[in-house]
């Protein structure tokens, strides 16, 4: 799903979810995955790292 995110924000169709994605540093999408495949939405997490990196 990340990879999905990200290919999205590359080529304009992604969404609001994909930019965020993209638009984090690499260290903050490894997070964000970890986060992901723990259980948590991806709304929530995108949102809260965006807030945190200043995106």
């Amino acid at each position: 799903m990340a990879e999905q995110l990200w290919w999205g924000a590359q080529e304009g169709r992604g969404g609001e979810l994909a930019d965020l994605f993209a638009a984090l540093p690499p260290q903050a999408m490894v997070e964000a995955v970890d986060r992901r495949r723990g259980g948590e939405q991806w709304p929530a997490v995108l949102e809260e790292l965006a807030h945190r990196y200043g995106v």
